[in-house]
């Protein structure tokens, strides 16, 4: 019964408006709701940044030590948690005459099973060579051939995509015949994702056993994005990190206002002897509603901005949200009761005279 009453008189408060909820629904709303916004927008501009470089090559790294790659061990090295794909390369001495351009010969380079994969290409015809979007654009015919004077034409099985973003554009103008591996190469490339010094090391183990000391090195395959990107240090370190705790700070003061504001209306109540513990109960409830309300229009609206940036999960964005609304709510709850504990039933006086 005494619950009964206590929750009565909250929801008489909410209804005739004596809590204000709508008001301070509205400013916990402008404030988590600005704050998650700009988190998000930063989450999302980092979350470019991370997927340009991986998309661009930055987070392929390339083994080079002519005539000491093992194609095997190269390729197995995507069977290492955090290597997506791995596989070997070399060039040789192959040329490839296009009838079109017989003065400007296309040099044939092999290329292990994993190496292909590592490229993504797309399928084309049965069999044959593997060519960059360039070349298919400016050689390949309708059947998915080459024109060349020797054969008169050269199958494509598969065209793979190769931007100028930065990389080294020697497959651009190079068509890949793939090869067993059970030979050596000239370079192994591995895309490790998520970036891991670790893995970068552990491409050694793809050298023959004759590799002299100092032969080998590993780089970047996109140098222009740099060597390295953390993306757990992106998010660590980014430039809205402490704004969520800025925020809940800013609610706890809005939960603080909303029982002071009311300070004289608590101290009668007090007065007239309901227990501390039963209005306290009470702020709670009206103070919950409101808060709770702003919550839940917050996480609708990030629902609505995840799905107009089209990701995979809309729901993602108000998940990612989770915990600073949480701890604001806390907060909020927290500047309530912090509030009430101001409030001393002895000053009623004193608020009455300064109401």
């Amino acid at each position: 019964m005494w619950i009964r009453n206590i929750l009565g008189e909250a929801l008489r408060n909410l209804a005739s408006g004596t809590a204000h909820a709508l008001w301070f629904a509205s400013a916990w709303l402008v404030i988590m709701g600005g704050v998650c916004g700009l988190d998000l927008w930063e989450l999302l501009a980092l979350s470019g940044q991370v997927t340009d470089f991986h998309d661009r090559g930055g987070s392929t790294m390339v083994l080079t030590a002519p005539g000491h790659v093992d194609g095997v061990a190269c390729d197995e090295l995507a069977g290492i948690t955090g290597i997506e794909a791995a596989g070997a390369i070399r060039v040789n001495d192959q040329r490839v005459d296009i009838s079109t351009t017989p003065r400007s010969p296309l040099p044939i380079s092999e290329i292990t099973a994993g190496f292909a994969r590592l490229l993504d290409f797309r399928e084309g015809g049965p069999g044959g060579l593997l060519a960059s979007a360039s070349l298919a654009d400016h050689y390949l015919d309708s059947r998915g051939t080459i024109s060349t004077r020797a054969s008169g034409a050269t199958s494509v099985a598969g065209v793979f995509s190769w931007p100028d973003d930065g990389r080294a554009q020697g497959l651009a103008y190079t068509l890949l015949s793939v090869t067993p591996a059970n030979r050596n190469f000239d370079e192994c490339w591995a895309r490790i994702w998520p970036p891991s010094t670790g893995n970068s090391d552990l491409m050694g183990v793809a050298l023959a056993g004759d590799t002299p000391p100092g032969e080998a090195q590993v780089t970047p395959l996109n140098t222009t994005m740099g060597s390295t990107l953390d993306p757990t240090a992106l998010f660590a370190n980014r430039r809205t990190q402490w704004l969520p705790i800025a925020g809940a700070a800013a609610c706890s003061g809005i939960g603080f206002l909303a029982v002071w504001l009311r300070r004289l209306e608590c101290a009668a109540t007090l007065d007239s002897g309901v227990p501390r513990l039963a209005l306290s109960i009470q702020l709670f409830v009206e103070t919950a509603w409101w808060s709770t309300l702003g919550c839940v229009i917050v996480s609708g609206l990030l629902v609505i901005t995840g799905a107009q940036f089209e990701v995979t999960r809309p729901d993602g964005f108000a998940l990612a949200a989770g915990w600073p609304l949480g701890f604001a709510l806390l907060m909020t709850w927290g500047g309530a009761q912090a509030g009430l504990a101001c409030i001393q039933r002895r000053a009623l006086m004193v608020y009455f005279k300064h109401r």
